[in-house]
């Protein structure tokens, strides 16, 4: 399967000389355009200087963990995709990666072929669609119900402990988007394209404000229901379902 559009931009960080040439081989050969850094300091570098539709980024560099990298790019660019390439299979790091927001996790070695169908499949991803008056994916389900907490997305109806929760649209349009993704963290970033419009002057703070309120009214019915929307330093939020059982 071709990519949807050429042209696309991709930042591969990786410290092994032999295995950076070679991906910007492969990636170019399908008319990709590549940068490439061997470190963390180089890669933030380029980042600040450039767009890119992707990051390609190697667990373990000479200067910075895969990890914290991550968690850094994220910070000042959350809409850039990232891929993990590692040559070590450890079940922590791929499902701390993934929840973290990482796109997939690519173990070393791997074939051309298996490099490029996991970057089409990101790359070929169809826009998201951002209409205010829809709520986010997954509400065609209607009903979400974690323990004592229960969604109505049809009526924005929030019940917690069998007790109504008023919680204005917006609250209860970010309360259910995390909840459609129980432990996945998501970007401020994500939380504003999935809500706003692109013309809407929203800024992370207005979403902090947003959870701080959340949280403050369903803690006055469930006093560790604040515990519910967790915060990953430096990334975004996620629902944790566990509290609520």
């Amino acid at each position: 399967m071709p990519f949807s559009q050429t042209g696309h931009s991709i930042l591969v960080i990786e410290d092994d000389p032999s295995l950076l040439e070679c991906i910007k081989m492969v990636l170019e050969s399908e008319c990709l355009h590549v940068q490439c850094a061997k470190n963390g300091s180089t890669a933030l570098k380029k980042l600040e200087e450039q767009v890119f539709n992707l990051v390609l980024i190697d667990m373990h560099l000479p200067d910075i963990f895969g990890l914290e990298l991550f968690r850094t790019i994220k910070a000042r660019k959350p809409e850039i995709p990232c891929i993990f390439l590692s040559a070590h299979q450890i079940e922590v790091d791929i499902v701390l990666s993934l929840q973290l927001g990482a796109e997939d996790y690519i173990i070393k070695p791997f074939k051309a072929g298996e490099l490029l169908a996991r970057i089409r499949k990101v790359l070929n991803r169809p826009p998201v669609k951002k209409d205010k008056s829809e709520l986010p994916h997954n509400t065609q389900n209607l009903l979400l119900e974690f323990g004592c907490l229960k969604l109505i997305s049809k009526s924005r109806e929030v019940y917690l402990k069998q007790q109504k929760v008023n919680l204005t649209k917006t609250e209860f349009e970010i309360l259910y988007f995390l909840a459609s993704y129980p432990q996945e963290v998501i970007t401020r970033q994500k939380i504003i394209d999935q809500i706003w419009l692109p013309e809407d002057d929203v800024t992370d703070r207005i979403i902090d404000s947003h959870i701080r309120q959340i949280r403050s009214k369903l803690k006055q019915v469930f006093p560790y229901a604040e515990q519910f929307i967790m915060t990953s330093r430096g990334v975004g939020y996620y629902f944790n379902p566990k509290m609520c059982e």
